[in-house]
């Protein structure tokens, strides 16, 4: 739990709830990796992973937590 101004704040940042803050990390992880498969070539020498790994991690924590937060909760 966080303290803002001395009030409780439940998993909120800058006023998204935890699920929407996971719908949003979702969308832009789907975006994002899209991005990178329509983009990425075997015969490409500039091909650059770190945008893959981002994508990946983005979408780790998704899942995460929204299975924490829909199935364990």
């Amino acid at each position: 739990m966080v303290i803002f101004n001395g009030t409780p704040v439940e998993g909120t940042f800058l006023g998204i709830n935890r699920t929407q803050q996971t719908v949003l990390v979702g969308g832009l992880s789907f975006a994002l990796m899209s991005y990178v498969l329509v983009n990425s070539s075997a015969v490409d020498t500039s091909y650059d992973p770190l945008l893959l790994g981002v994508g990946l991690v983005m979408v780790v924590y998704a899942v995460v937590v929204a299975v924490h937060d829909f199935v364990l909760g």
